[in-house]
């Protein structure tokens, strides 16, 4: 199934951040820019599945920009995240693993946006992944208005200590500018229609 999917989709970007909207409504409007900009870049999405929050602002914008939503959603999420509806096409797993491991099968590329634990989880795990060569899509961070600059500062002191060499973020770029991510993507990823 997730073959196929992939196979009949537009490249999907998997996308994650907050499940909540954080307490600046600006937050908001930027998962809103970056829907619509990647919907007219030609991309769908592959995220958390929730309709709340961050991630539910994202899914509804590249779903009204014309742009394929697939959501990933643990059953026992179900009733705190509610589904994705009409706007995406839902996949339920059984657990948390299974769905991030489905997002990241289905993915082309990654964007971390601001959120959660369960964002800085996904992101974490997609860099490690990377590193290790189980994956090999290119990930970008948007550091809207700064947000990951403390992650920033943690991963120059994993550097600094020797648990992390610059080779090993070759695929993960910091970015402040969502036209610039969309732009790069493009580059990095064909888009067939």
């Amino acid at each position: 199934m997730i073959a196929k999917l992939k196979e009949e989709s537009p490249p999907l970007i998997c996308c994650f951040c907050g499940a909540r909207t954080g307490k600046d409504p600006m937050w908001m409007e930027q998962a809103e820019i970056a829907g619509r900009k990647l919907a007219e870049a030609g991309f769908g999405i592959v995220y958390g599945g929730g309709t709340v929050g961050m991630m539910g602002k994202l899914a509804d914008e590249v779903a009204v920009g014309g742009g394929k939503v697939v959501g990933v959603l643990p059953e026992f999420l179900k009733h705190q995240e509610a589904e994705g509806g009409a706007r995406a096409s839902t996949i339920f797993t059984q657990s948390m693993h299974e769905r991030k491991n489905t997002m990241y099968q289905l993915a082309s590329g990654f964007l971390a946006m601001p959120g959660g634990i369960g964002t800085f989880d996904e992101l974490c795990e997609t860099i490690a992944w990377l590193k290790i060569g189980i994956h090999d899509a290119p990930l970008y961070i948007w550091n809207i208005n700064h947000f990951f600059d403390p992650f920033i500062q943690l991963i120059d002191n994993l550097k600094h200590h020797g648990f992390l060499h610059d080779d090993d973020l070759t695929k993960v770029k910091i970015v402040d500018d969502i036209d610039t991510i969309v732009s790069s993507l493009k580059e990095a990823i064909p888009i067939h229609k």
